[in-house]
């Protein structure tokens, strides 16, 4: 489950990662006046889980009032300052050698899951053991694979060991960020994403998740979830009742290559009452 943004960069501020500046806004005309204090250009990502959307030179209050009234919610307005070098950065469960890791991509990258990727690719990268983690030394020499120089390799190295330790601290799925060396020599974080284990939820009432939670599930799989029964409803009309997760995925295939559309996936095995 993906964490809104803002919450995303309240957890990152608190956790003493340097960010750039940004704010939110909750109707257009706060959209317009928060544009106006910040420096372009902005990056506009509504708090729910939806597009991102770039302004070059101001949020509009047009634009901030069309968002606002698909979403629903809330803006989040981020500077997007002019940068001398960008690193991505991702934590995440390298499933090739079923291992955690951390990488650093000098751009944006579509697959962060496999080690034997991104040796494909030559970009660096960094496995961990749980719970020690990764050392100084080695998040240093990630930040100069990245490009970083002099006492930049020690600012952003820091921030590097940061984003792992948050990854092992809240149960997260992925962790993101861009790490940006500004023209004026600082080092600094934008877009700021954090994926959380619905599973270890219980574990963090303090991310307050429910609003996260009931965007991203129908009234239907939260029933479902209350039961402890996984359901996931489909756009088809052929409903599907299935023993075991395996077979219901197995099903859902056969039924949409044989023409049909699945309604549902679920998964009723393991004894069932």
């Amino acid at each position: 489950m993906k964490l809104s943004p803002h919450k995303s960069r309240a957890i990152f501020e608190q956790s003493g990662i340097p960010l750039v500046k940004a704010g939110v806004a909750s109707i257009p005309a706060e959209a317009k006046s928060l544009a106006e204090k910040l420096a372009p250009p902005f990056l506009i990502r509504p708090c729910l889980p939806t597009d991102v959307v770039r302004a070059a030179a101001s949020a509009s209050e047009a634009a901030a009032r069309a968002l606002l009234s698909r979403q629903g919610d809330r803006l989040l307005i981020e500077e997007q300052p002019a940068a001398r070098r960008q690193a991505h950065a991702f934590v995440s469960l390298d499933r090739w050698e079923e291992k955690p890791f951390l990488l650093v991509a000098p751009d944006p990258i579509s697959n962060i899951y496999s080690s034997r990727y991104l040796q494909q690719q030559s970009i660096p990268y960094q496995h961990f053991a749980l719970p020690e983690g990764l050392h100084p030394f080695q998040t240093r020499a990630l930040a100069k694979a990245a490009g970083f120089r002099g006492g930049l390799i020690n600012i952003a190295g820091n921030i590097l060991s940061t984003l792992h330790r948050v990854w092992m601290r809240y149960d997260a799925e992925v962790v993101g960020a861009t790490v940006l060396e500004t023209v004026d020599g600082l080092v600094v974080v934008a877009g700021a994403v954090l994926e959380i284990d619905e599973d270890a939820l219980f574990r963090h009432p303090e991310l307050k998740a429910e609003e996260e939670l009931a965007y991203l599930h129908t009234e239907r799989e939260r029933k479902a979830g209350q039961e402890g029964n996984p359901w996931v409803d489909l756009d088809g009309d052929i409903g599907m009742f299935v023993a075991g997760s395996g077979m219901g995925m197995a099903a859902n295939d056969v039924v949409a290559l044989a023409g049909g559309k699945p309604a549902n996936f679920t998964d009723v095995g393991g004894g069932p009452n």
